[in-house]
């Protein structure tokens, strides 16, 4: 079945949230603790938005319908139509024709003269590897989650762990760097569980490119 979700995120409080031992936990607390449930809304692209935890005798207030139509939300492929793709949260959207427009550069270096945040990268649906010269990040706020900025590079590179350095939620640090954890259910994750890795948002079923 479709499911309708709301064109924002839900900001209101819920009065009828519990005072007692489950009020004020977090998602992943509220999922672990007996007698607890989260009271969550979905919002636009299968965001969801945690609005607290409630027990399980509590009756959650109604999400709002503000009209905004989306697709199937999902955790694994098999929640999803045969022709569609259970796609994680941040992934890029499927390739229809290839783009035979041509390449500007191969390395990094040849993108300098433009910016020294000028970085190579492949063009988009490119038919051939072309790559072209694109905007580096020159700030960790352009980058995903579990990444750093490296300004001498400027390129995004994963966060280096171990010692007093932690992951964010969702992530282990493995081999140095932080790594997004693997999962069976939304109980390991402080998340969702999509496609056997942890994610801040659940999956989107994608239809083919067209």
């Amino acid at each position: 079945m479709r499911i309708v979700i709301a064109l924002a995120l839900v900001t209101a409080a819920c009065s009828g949230h519990s005072a007692g031992d489950c009020a004020g936990l977090s998602l992943e607390d509220c999922r672990l603790t007996a007698g607890c449930k989260p009271d969550s809304c979905f919002a636009c692209l299968c965001n969801q938005n945690y609005r607290g935890c409630l027990a399980e005798a509590e009756t959650p207030l109604d999400c709002p319908a503000l009209g905004c139509v989306g697709g199937d939300c999902c955790a694994t492929q098999n929640q999803c139509m045969s022709n569609e793709t259970c796609a994680p949260p941040g992934a890029a959207p499927g390739c229809g024709i290839c783009s035979t427009d041509p390449g500007t550069c191969t390395t990094d270096a040849e993108c300098k003269a433009m910016g020294a945040s000028q970085i190579c990268e492949p063009v988009v649906c490119a038919c051939d590897n072309q790559k072209a010269c694109v905007a580096g990040c020159t700030s960790d706020a352009q980058c995903s989650t579990g990444e750093t900025c490296d300004l001498g590079s400027a390129r995004c590179a994963a966060i280096s762990c171990g010692g007093a350095v932690t992951c964010p939620p969702n992530f282990d640090c493995a081999g140095g760097t932080c790594t997004r954890m693997s999962c069976a259910s939304d109980l390991d994750c402080a998340g969702y569980c999509v496609n056997g890795t942890c994610f801040e948002q659940t999956g989107t079923c994608t239809p083919p490119a067209a």
